[in-house]
């Protein structure tokens, strides 16, 4: 079994530091010099140890990385700082199982299973005596505000995600609360999801070596965009999805009478605004009104051929206006896609007839 080899100077370090934590811990929390102070105490105690133990060790190894994720989580906790160290590089017997020129053999082999089966428990100590701490001091490690906000737009996109590959079929519950979410999410973020599948699915784990390769996983993903926007089932045959969709439309774009988008006014400045922030954000262009003519064009040529594309009597005009609308899609390719997840479903649910070439 791997054994301890840590200096006593710095376990005696250790405990003080953490007896100290104990005994300071309101006056910490309030005053931030004294703060300030005792995390640079732990900074140095974690440099001076780093230098100390003999990291070749498995136990040393763990002995120390569980020492500074234990100070991460007390100082992060106790004290409300966030503060990390640099990551510690675990020993070569972790991953090789010829040491220092030993053959590789029965007892090889032994040796470093055995080292690792102790790393695995004594992690799960480790997570253990953690809970333990964040009983005695009271620790609630919580999201921050910008973890959360995260999280839920990770959600938005993989419920995007789900809705445009199929998994949940937007016919069944076409109502405002989904379009909404839906327009908050880009379909180029959905699309790179989607590249994720593909270089998870056929080329297993490796990570791509070349940007070459990521670039051809997102271009067949989005040629998955284009097949499933010709060969979704769609929901134009079911009134009650077709009529909540045009009612959403009429309620928030459309003029009344003319079906075109509703220029000027606060939801069409804050469409045109986004796609024109989008732009910038994902080309760098940093002309302003170039990036707003470019969005209010891209904006103009969807939402003013949507409502003749799904209702329109006469089918050269409901071919027309599809063909404004892929015309505005394909477009968006050049901009690094202004297009969000709503405008994608249309195309991919109420759309008929629809062939997006690549």
């Amino acid at each position: 079994m791997a054994s301890h080899q840590i200096p006593q100077d710095i376990r005696l370090a250790h405990q003080r530091l953490f007896d100290d934590l104990s005994r300071r811990m309101d006056l910490l929390r309030d005053n931030k010099a004294e703060r300030d102070a005792f995390i640079g105490q732990v900074s140095d105690f974690i440099a001076k140890a780093r230098d100390s133990v003999d990291l070749t060790n498995m136990a040393n190894f763990y002995w120390l990385t569980d020492t500074v994720s234990t100070w991460q989580l007390l100082i992060s906790g106790v004290l409300g700082v966030s503060k990390s160290f640099d990551v510690i590089s675990p020993p070569k017997t972790f991953y090789n199982l010829g040491v220092q020129g030993d053959l590789i053999n029965d007892e090889s082999i032994r040796r470093t299973l055995n080292e690792i089966s102790y790393y695995l428990s004594e992690s799960r100590r480790g997570e253990r005596r953690k809970r333990l701490l964040m009983d005695i001091f009271g620790i609630d490690i919580r999201s921050t505000p910008d973890e959360s906000d995260r999280d839920w737009l990770h959600a938005e996109e993989y419920f995007a995600f789900d809705i445009l590959r199929g998994e949940l079929d937007l016919c069944t519950f076409a109502v405002p609360s989904v379009f909404s979410a839906l327009s908050r999410v880009w379909l180029r973020d959905v699309v790179q999801l989607k590249a994720y599948d593909i270089w998870k699915d056929q080329k297993g784990r490796r990570y791509p070596s070349q940007l070459s390769e990521m670039q051809n996983d997102y271009k067949e993903a989005l040629q998955w965009f284009y097949k499933r926007a010709s060969s979704a089932n769609k929901c134009t045959h079911i009134a009650g999805a077709a009529n909540a969709l045009i009612g959403y439309l009429s309620s928030e774009y459309l003029e009344d009478g003319s079906h075109r988008i509703r220029k000027g006014g606060a939801m069409y400045n804050s469409l045109v605004r986004r796609k024109a922030h989008r732009c910038w954000e994902m080309s760098g262009e940093r002309d302003e009104g170039k990036n707003w003519r470019y969005a209010e064009y891209f904006v103009k040529m969807f939402y003013d051929n949507v409502f003749s594309a799904i209702l329109a009597e006469a089918e050269s005009s409901r071919k027309e206006a599809r063909q404004k609308m892929i015309e505005a899609i394909k477009m968006s390719e050049d901009k690094a896609t202004v297009v969000d997840c709503f405008e994608a479903s249309i195309i991919v649910y109420f759309i008929d007839d629809i062939v997006i070439a690549g």
